[in-house]
Formats: C-alpha cells, sequence, structure tokens
C-alpha cells in the first residue's frame, strides 16, 4: 500500500511538471521520496524501491532545472546517480539498470557542464564514466539494442563540454556522433518535434563550432539546417516558447556568419528575424 502511493504522488509530479505547473512538482514528488526512502530502510535490496526513487530524484532535477536552482539541481542528480549505483550492485548485470546508470551519468555531467568552468573535469568524468557503461552493455549483451537517444544526448553534450574547452576536433568528433544517431532516428521515423528540436539542437551547435574555428561558409550552412528543422514547429506551435527561442538562436548564429563574410544586408534580415520571433 504505501508503495502504491508513493507511486501514486509520483505520477502527480509528473504529471505537474509535463503540464508546465511547475510550482505543484515539489510536494508530491517529496512525499514519494519520503515514502520510498522508508520502504528501502525495510527492504533495501528491492529494486522497485530503489529505481522509483532515483527516478523522483531525476525528476526534481529537472524541476530545479527549470527553475534556476542549478546548485539543488545537481544535489538531486547526484542522488539519482547513488541510487542507479547501489541498484547495479545489488542486481549485477540486468541491462535495464546499467542503462538508467548510464543516463544518470549522463545528466549529471551536462548539470556539471553548465555550472562553469571549475566543474569541467568531474562533468568529463561523469561523461566517461557512462561510456564505459555503454561499452560494458555493448560486450556483455551484443544482441541488445542500444539506447539511439540517449547515446545522442551523451555524445552532444560531451561535445560541447570539449568546445567549450577548445577541444575543437574533439568537439566535432563527439557532436558529429551525435548527429549521425539522430539522423537515424528521423529516418525510421516518426519525426516527432522532439526529435526535430533536437537535430536542430545539434545542427547549432555544430553552427558556432565552425563559426569558431573560422569554417564560415559550413556554419552558415548548418545554421540555416538547424532554422529549417525549427521554423515549421515554431509556426506549427505558436505557443511554445522553446520552439520560438531556439529559432530565434538559429537566426541570431546565421546573422553571426553573414556579418563576418561582410554580407550586412542578408546579417541584418536575419537579426530582424532574431527580433521578430522574441516579439
Amino acid at each position: 500500500v504505501k508503495h502504491e502511493a508513493a507511486r501514486a504522488s509520483q505520477r502527480v509530479g509528473s504529471i505537474y511538471f509535463g503540464l508546465g505547473h511547475f510550482d505543484r512538482v515539489e510536494k508530491p514528488v517529496r512525499q514519494a521520496t519520503k515514502l520510498l526512502e522508508d520502504l528501502i530502510g525495510a527492504s533495501p535490496t528491492e529494486p522497485r524501491y530503489r529505481l522509483d526513487l532515483a527516478q523522483c530524484h531525476a525528476l526534481l532535477a529537472r524541476l530545479y532545472d527549470w527553475s534556476h536552482r542549478r546548485d539543488q539541481g545537481i544535489a538531486e542528480r547526484r542522488e539519482a546517480v547513488a541510487q542507479y549505483e547501489k541498484l547495479v550492485a545489488d542486481h549485477p548485470g540486468v541491462p535495464a539498470y546499467l542503462r538508467a546508470l548510464a543516463s544518470s551519468h549522463s545528466n549529471l555531467g551536462v548539470g556539471l557542464s553548465t555550472e562553469g568552468r571549475n566543474q569541467v573535469d568531474e562533468a568529463e568524468r561523469h561523461f566517461r564514466e557512462a561510456l564505459k557503461i555503454w561499452d560494458q552493455l555493448r560486450a556483455d549483451f551484443p544482441g541488445l539494442t542500444e539506447d539511439r537517444a540517449g547515446l545522442a544526448h551523451l555524445y552532444h553534450w560531451l561535445g560541447n563540454l570539449h568546445l567549450e574547452t577548445y577541444r575543437w576536433p574533439e568537439a566535432e568528433r563527439e557532436m558529429r556522433k551525435s548527429l549521425a544517431l539522430r539522423e537515424e532516428l528521423l529516418a525510421i521515423g516518426p519525426a516527432t518535434p522532439s526529435l526535430q528540436l533536437k537535430l536542430a539542437h545539434i545542427k547549432l551547435y555544430l553552427a558556432e563550432l565552425k563559426f569558431q574555428e573560422g569554417k564560415l561558409e559550413e556554419s552558415e550552412r548548418l545554421s540555416r539546417e538547424s532554422i529549417a528543422h525549427v521554423e515549421p514547429l515554431s509556426r506549427d506551435y505558436p505557443n511554445t516558447i522553446e520552439y520560438r527561442r531556439r529559432l530565434g538562436l538559429g537566426y541570431s548564429e546565421l546573422g553571426l556568419s553573414l556579418w563576418a563574410m561582410g554580407r550586412t544586408r542578408e546579417a541584418e534580415e536575419a537579426l530582424r528575424e532574431v527580433l521578430a520571433v522574441r516579439s
């Protein structure tokens, strides 16, 4: 009964998060966390309790990210990693738990990598740990279908870490891996808004990399491709702020490349699009 109550509270928090009612998320998820901690205290090796607890910490991390409480978000990600590590230790050789642990390390790496240069080394350690687990899964379970979306996410943010630390060849290598996986996912369909947005995202990061390398024509091409992915989303879902934000970022990157190539009129047109999106 207590586990059912915990899962019900966790679902309520997830629903509120999905609806954008962020002020209502924390209370039910904290209630679920307390119930699950009690259950683990009584049955420490029951995997369902620890799995649900890790997912509660991951949800709280996403909530704190949205509300700009970054330190709390990182703390929750650390808790999620700790729970998945205990789950894998208690139940070794379960692919689903190893996948969850890899994703958890990846998500902690993302949180740390966006917190400034003093966190870069730790962020990279968590990205490398996630890659190590994926390698272990390939070796131990050769017939297992890879989580291409999870790997694309990992390669994207590891590439971004290299970009932020001026390791441009390494950045491009990881970002190209992410791009290839996302294009594979698009090819097998369906072409969901989420996948289109992720393709726009990685192409925009590659455009920024090419701009920094001085490869302006390639930066222009990638910026235009990013815009092409997100522009229909912004048109079809005009009330979704994130689509408009990404569209504005695409036009901004395009404007910078055009300006640097001396194509001032086109650059001004691109920057006017940024203003139009933000108005």
